[in-house]
Formats: structure tokens, C-alpha cells, sequence
């Protein structure tokens, strides 16, 4: 519940919600949507943060002038965000500067005989085979992996480093990452390089695998007649005796060779009834022949699911953990564990499972 003091500060709990603005005088505002920022008590007045002709404008607004956006409105206007934020880099100078320096640096590290664009292109190239030979969730993880080192490595690489330098930096700049990404300030270098073994060899280890085929039901024929013990009947003879045993009203196959008979035991007593009856019962015979299921390993269902499984626990566990000081504080893990919300605790017990069910 909030207190009063929350309440006063916001009192429609608009603040970094997504709204729709309705019923002011500016026809051109009616119908858009934008963020809120913040709330003036005295004015009483909220600050919405629109984008309007691609350019973010700040406007204050009463409560009634806002609606909550529905889910489909906070789609359509993450979309438009953007797309706004993409045509305004697009023109921004300093952005195409980057570029044209990042392009200059990638011919450096490039054989003289392979321009950046021949790279693109074979690498689009190389992409789409690895799509088909390994899948999309694989080549997109392999992909990451790739790409790792060079986010890791980008501002020497931007800087125009030589490649030893690159790699003596290496360890620095990666503890730097983690420390950028997860908050943990007590990150070594060594520990970082550990980290960064465990994920490769994980991912190795997932892109080698070949997954498990289902097992699948087969239909199977009667157990064919050896072939190199009639190799003396033609189908020219076979049919004559068949025939002359019809004309002389012997019983069907008096003079067929002994290995014309061998046919299943299990099968043999459905066959001759069906001769006799005329195959009106020929869908008695069961043909049909279910393959055992193969064993499964526990490592062998440790795949992508679980990884994100795993990450996304360890990501919720440093978040609910992580005091003030940047360091983790079992009370403060309880205390923030208590006053998660539904759909987040759903998803982590999502995670859970799935990561559980990996080895068990």
C-alpha cells in the first residue's frame, strides 16, 4: 500500500507510466502518448515527456488530461520511440563520425585483398549456412559468443589499439564489464576470466550437442523372404506352378519352394484367414512397430533454455540482494524477496523449474 507521502507525490500513480493524453485544447496532443516524469503538487500538474514530429517535448498536464495506455498503445509507442530515436541518430553528426572511424579501424584489422563491404556480405553469407546447418537459436548464440570479445575490446578497438595491446587489455576491460553490468564491485580479473571460461565452454558444449530425436512410431513390413535362397525361382515360374496347382484344385502354394512359406508365425494364422476371406480383414495383420525411446542424459538437456534459465535466476538474485553499497546483504535478499511481485515471482519460478528439470 503506498503511504501518504507517496500518495501526495503522485497521487494517480502515474510516474514513469505510459499514458494517452485526451480532452485538451491542442487537437495535434489529443490521442498521443508519452511518459510521465514527474508530478508538481502545488500545480497540481503532471510532466509528460511526448514526441511529437520526432522531437521529444515536455508538457504539463492535469490528471484528467491522462489515461493509462493500454498494452497494445505501449507497443505502438515503444515502436515509434524507436523509430524516432533511430532517424535521430541517423542525422546526428557525431554518430556518422563513429561510424566512419569504426570503418577506418575495421580496414586495418582486414586482409588488403577483403573490403568491409566484401565482409559484410560474406558474413551474411556465412550466416545464412549457419542457419540451415545449425539452426537459428545455435548461430544466434554463436553469434554472441563471437561478438563478446569485440564488445569487450571496443574502446581499444575504436582508439585504433594495436592487437597485442588488444589483448593485454583484455582482462581489464572485461572485469570493467561485469562490473558495468552486474554492480559486483569485488570482481577480480582473474574471476572475471573465469566467468568468461565457464560461458564459452558452456556454449561450446550447447553448439556441439545434437539434440535428442523424439522417438517416432515406424511402420514396418513382414520380415522379407532371403533373397539368395530363391534365386533358381523366376516370377515366370512361380506364377506356372501357382497356376498349374489352381488348374489340378490343389490347395494354394502345394508346389511353391519351402522359402515361400516363411513368413512370421505371429502373422501366419491372420494371412491365411484373410486368403480364405477374401484380405476382408487385412487391417486384423498389426504392422505397427514402436521404437524404443533412447536414454536421456541429464547433461544432454542443458541447452539454451537453461542457460537463460540460470542467468535470469542469478540476475534476480544479485538484483534482490545488492544493498546500497553495492554489496550483497542476506536481509536485504529477504526483505526484497517478500515485496516481489506476482509475475515476477512467476518468473522465477519458471526459471527454476526449467533449470531444475535439467537434471532431474
Amino acid at each position: 500500500m503506498p503511504t501518504s507521502d507517496e500518495r501526495q507525490s503522485d497521487p494517480e500513480g502515474l510516474i514513469s507510466q505510459v499514458v494517452k493524453i485526451v480532452e485538451t485544447a491542442r487537437d495535434d496532443l489529443n490521442g498521443s502518448l508519452g511518459t510521465v516524469i514527474s508530478y508538481n503538487v502545488e500545480r497540481n500538474r503532471y510532466s509528460v515527456n511526448v514526441w511529437l514530429q520526432n522531437v521529444p517535448q515536455i508538457f504539463s498536464l492535469k490528471p484528467g488530461n491522462l489515461i493509462k495506455a493500454s498494452a497494445i498503445e505501449k507497443a505502438k509507442y515503444s515502436a515509434q520511440n524507436m523509430f524516432s530515436e533511430f532517424q535521430r541518430l541517423q542525422k546526428d553528426p557525431r554518430v556518422r563520425d563513429q561510424i566512419r572511424t569504426m570503418y577506418q579501424s575495421s580496414q586495418r584489422f582486414l586482409p588488403s585483398f577483403l573490403s568491409p563491404e566484401r565482409f559484410a556480405l560474406l558474413s551474411m553469407l556465412l550466416f545464412i549456412l549457419g542457419i540451415k546447418f545449425l539452426g537459428l537459436s545455435k548461430m544466434f548464440m554463436l553469434l554472441s559468443l563471437l561478438s563478446l570479445p569485440i564488445v569487450v575490446s571496443l574502446e581499444d578497438i575504436q582508439r585504433g589499439t594495436d592487437m597485442k595491446s588488444i589483448v593485454r587489455n583484455f582482462p581489464k576491460n572485461l572485469r570493467k564489464t561485469v562490473v558495468q553490468t552486474t554492480g559486483f564491485t569485488g570482481v577480480s580479473e582473474k574471476v572475471a576470466l573465469v566467468g568468461f571460461a565457464i560461458v564459452v565452454c558452456l556454449s561450446i558444449k550447447i553448439l556441439v550437442t545434437n539434440p535428442t530425436p523424439l522417438p517416432r512410431q515406424m511402420t514396418r513390413p513382414p520380415t522379407p523372404v532371403d533373397a539368395s535362397s530363391m534365386n533358381s525361382f523366376s516370377a515366370e515360374d512361380m506364377y506356372k506352378l501357382g497356376y498349374d496347382d489352381g488348374i489340378e484344385k490343389k490347395s494354394f502354394g502345394t508346389s511353391l519352394p519351402a522359402e515361400a512359406s516363411l513368413i512370421l508365425p505371429s502373422e501366419q494364422q491372420g494371412l491365411d484367414a484373410n486368403l480364405e476371406g477374401g484380405f476382408d480383414s487385412a487391417d486384423d495383420i498389426n504392422w505397427q512397430y514402436n521404437s524404443p525411446s533412447p536414454p536421456n542424459s541429464p547433461s544432454s538437456r542443458f541447452g539454451t533454455a537453461s542457460m537463460l534459465s540460470l542467468f535470469h535466476l542469478g540476475r534476480t538474485v544479485k538484483n534482490l540482494a545488492t544493498g546500497p553499497d553495492g554489496r550483497l546483504n542476506p536481509q536485504i535478499f529477504v526483505a526484497n524477496a517478500r515485496m516481489m511481485e506476482p509475475m515476477q515471482m512467476g518468473l522465477v519460478g519458471l526459471s527454476a523449474y526449467g533449470l531444475l528439470k535439467a537434471f532431474f
